[in-house]
This record gives structure tokens, C-alpha cells and sequence, in this order.
């Protein structure tokens, strides 16, 4: 999907939303609904992220957020627990602080669902073994990895605009996902489900790790969509 120039988005939105793969974008269905927003679908990595935050910052945006699905560098966190990331930094960046307004009105709406407040990593491709997840976490003392957050918040602080990030874990630390399974993101966010058969049927020891893969991505997306709900429902959306 191509990004929207900023003349097409609402100029009356108020909270700007970038999601990387349209998944994770149609989660926030009912948010975007009854919502005051705009909402991109990025595409994974950092720099689509950017780019995506710069759009929806010259459509006059007040407030960006980042949207999506994480990786646990913490063996505590499970499939479908909802975070509110407090800081987010690139593995060689400086660190970003989420806004403690929009972080303390996110908490109090989104209560219900127990959100964890967290330190997140932001890198630019996956991170596929639990030991490497064990490394970044002890290095970069973070809960949880994503692809977005970090250059969305850079983005937001270049602009002056309050920044937050809205994320729930897919896979567990001790999970590896397996090389299949990452073929089957595409580079606008749209899912290539042929892409993962071909993997399969070069590598079909994969599938059962896909599965499971699958039904964790579908754990985390329903606690979004639980979280989008809750959201349009209250005072965020007015």
C-alpha cells in the first residue's frame, strides 16, 4: 500500500497512527472508526516507519502512535499482552521518552486489559532466536523488540509532538521463529502467504513452528483489536 500524501489524510485528526503491516492496521478498525485519527500502514523497518510519521506530521497530526505487534526480550511476557512502551531507543540511538500525558490517559482508558508499561528496542529486521533475544535484552536492559517505534518517536520529537507506543507480544522469548515464516512479510505490509508455502516446501520441518507462530500473531491481534474497541469508546475518541 502506498503512502497517502499528507493533502489526502484528515487534516483534522488529532492522533496520528502508524502501523506496519495491515494487520496490525485493521486491529484498530473500531478505534479509526470513532476516532479522531489518522492512520498509515508503513511497511515494516524503521525507515518506512519515518517516513509514514513524516506524513502524518505535515497533515497536522497533534500527537503520533505506534501501533502494532512485539517480540518478547522478557520471559514473563506471553502471546496477546498489551504494552504501553514508556521508553523506546534503536539498538544505537539515543533513547525516547513517551509522553506522560498521553501515557497516563492511555493507561487509565485501556486499565481493563492490564497493560504492562515497558522499555522496548527497535531494530530494522527481525530477531528470530531466543538467544539473541537473550542478548539484546541483557545489553539493552529492554522488555520487548519491534521494527517501528524508535523512528516513529524520532519523528515526533523532531516535530515537538507528544509520542506513545502501543504494542502486544506475538512471540515469546523462548519461541524461534522459524525462516518460513519471515518470508511472508511484505514490503507494504500486505501478508505474501505464497511466499511461506514456498518456504515450507523447501524447509516443511518449519510448518509446525509456523502454526504455532500463527496462532500466536492471532492471540496478539485480538488483544489490539480488544485495545482499538476500548479506545473508540472513550474520551481519546472525542
Amino acid at each position: 500500500m502506498a503512502l497517502p500524501p499528507p493533502a489526502l489524510l484528515d487534516r483534522s485528526a488529532a492522533i496520528g497512527v502508524v502501523a506496519a503491516l495491515s494487520a496490525e492496521a485493521r486491529s484498530c478498525a473500531a478505534w479509526r472508526e470513532f476516532g479522531n485519527l489518522n492512520l498509515i500502514i508503513a511497511g515494516p523497518g524503521p525507515l518506512r516507519a519515518a517516513a509514514a510519521a513524516r506524513r502524518l506530521v505535515a497533515a497536522g497530526v497533534r500527537a503520533l502512535v505506534s501501533w502494532g505487534t512485539s517480540g518478547a526480550l522478557n520471559e514473563q511476557l506471553r502471546p496477546g499482552q498489551l504494552l504501553l512502551v514508556q521508553q523506546t531507543r534503536a539498538s544505537d540511538g539515543p533513547p525516547y521518552t513517551a509522553d506522560a500525558h498521553l501515557l497516563q490517559r492511555f493507561s487509565r482508558c485501556l486499565e481493563g486489559l492490564k497493560p504492562l508499561p515497558i522499555a522496548a528496542l527497535t531494530l530494522a529486521r527481525p530477531v528470530l532466536h531466543r538467544h539473541e533475544k537473550l542478548l539484546l535484552a541483557q545489553r539493552h536492559h529492554c522488555a520487548a523488540v519491534d521494527m517501528e517505534s524508535a523512528a516513529v518517536a524520532q519523528v515526533a520529537g523532531e516535530a515537538q509532538l507528544p509520542f506513545l507506543a502501543v504494542r502486544s507480544i506475538v512471540d515469546p522469548l523462548a519461541f524461534d521463529i522459524p525462516a518460513a515464516a519471515t518470508a511472508g512479510m511484505g514490503e507494504n505490509g500486505e501478508p505474501r502467504p505464497l511466499r511461506v508455502i514456498q518456504a515450507l516446501l523447501r524447509r516443511p520441518r518449519d510448518l509446525p513452528a509456523v502454526l504455532r507462530l500463527g496462532l500466536y500473531y492471532r492471540t496478539a491481534l485480538a488483544t489490539l483489536t480488544q485495545a482499538a474497541s476500548t479506545l473508540a469508546r472513550s474520551e481519546l475518541s472525542r
